[in-house]
């Protein structure tokens, strides 16, 4: 592997085990186990990676297994916290919409959390939906003034929006499955 992808290569796992190390600092793997996991385990995988290609001789194969592994957990982890979410989120109450955080990722496309207030057993809440919503759904919350959420039970400022497999939760296992595939061919083809 040539200095340049070493280089990229370092800093990827670079970020991710400070990332995972100030997740571990803060106290904050509770609030989403399934994705503190994943977390840890991109951490390790893309560091491995790291150490496969600069210090094993002929690890690229192993390095790139690493590399697609840790894709393959990522986006599966994500899916499977949106899936835990659905079928956390049971309770349907009504709710007043307060706004939305708009999280641009990039040039096309801008996450929104939509925020509502509600009541649950005799405690008001005002919180941020775990489940981003498209721009339209986000306008025709906001026009409606109310709607229905689910919320969990267990911990109520936890709500989704919708009780459906949205479009980016498929495109999610998708990608998990195509890098475990890439996974599954890169291996075969090093040492099949």
């Amino acid at each position: 592997m040539d200095i340049g992808t070493l280089i990229v290569l370092f800093f990827v796992a670079a970020f991710f085990d400070a990332v995972t190390v100030m997740v571990i600092r803060q106290g904050n793997q509770q609030s989403s186990p399934v994705i503190f996991r994943a977390l840890v385990a991109i951490s390790i995988g893309f560091t491995l990676a790291f150490v496969f290609a600069a210090f094993v001789p002929g690890g690229d194969a192993l390095a790139a297994v690493a590399i697609t592994l840790s894709l393959a957990v990522l986006f599966a982890s994500v899916a499977a916290n949106d899936i835990r979410a659905l079928l956390r989120c049971t309770v349907a109450v009504d709710a007043v919409w307060r706004g939305s955080l708009d999280q641009p990722t990039g040039e096309a496309v801008t996450l929104r959390y939509p925020t509502f207030s509600y009541t649950y057993k005799g405690r008001t809440y005002c919180a941020r939906s775990v489940q981003s919503v498209s721009k339209r759904h986000a306008r025709r919350m906001a026009e409606a003034g109310t709607c229905t959420i689910y919320l969990n039970p267990n911990h109520p400022a936890t709500f989704i929006t919708r009780k459906t497999v949205g479009l980016i939760t498929l495109t999610e296992l998708a990608l998990a499955v195509a890098a475990l595939g890439a996974t599954l061919w890169i291996a075969a083809s090093a040492w099949g």
